[in-house]
């Protein structure tokens, strides 16, 4: 659910997820973690959230690149 939220960069339901202790973590059909679905969307604010609730930095997608390359992308 949290990544979905992340994904439709949905930021009360993002923020919701998070207070009831959903895990940023888990790695979803995309073998992508919730933190790195928010390192290669628009919002910063969602990225800033998920990472402090405990995302993964040095997890990687299925090309090898880690959130922070993934982020810079799109120009966080």
């Amino acid at each position: 659910a949290l990544d979905l939220a992340v994904h439709e960069q949905q930021q009360g339901a993002v923020r919701a997820l998070l207070a009831v202790g959903a895990s940023v973590n888990v790695v979803n059909r995309q073998d992508l973690t919730s933190f790195l679905v928010a390192a290669f969307k628009p919002s910063s604010e969602i990225l800033r959230e998920v990472l402090r609730a405990g995302g993964d930095v040095h997890s990687r997608d299925k090309a090898g690149l880690t959130a922070l390359v993934l982020a810079a992308q799109v120009g966080h």
